[in-house]
């Protein structure tokens, strides 16, 4: 669903969905405090966030490079 929610703890993981605005990370101590956040998020924008995130982050795009990858080991 939406939007993405994650463990603020997974640093990574929270920089990929809050840097592509389709979510946000939240520390586990904090989830009470989710509510607001969740109820402010922009769920039409999200959906067209992730409709550029899947198509920049398609296996097409990157498939040259990982076969090449495969082929050098």
């Amino acid at each position: 669903g939406l939007p993405v929610l994650v463990n603020s703890e997974y640093g990574y993981m929270t920089e990929i969905i809050e840097g592509n605005g389709l979510g946000f990370g939240i520390h586990g101590t904090k989830i009470a405090e989710a509510g607001s956040a969740i109820h402010a998020f922009d769920r039409v924008l999200a959906l067209e966030r992730i409709k550029q995130f899947n198509d920049t982050h398609q296996i097409d795009h990157a498939i040259k490079r990982i076969m090449d990858l495969y082929r050098s080991i």
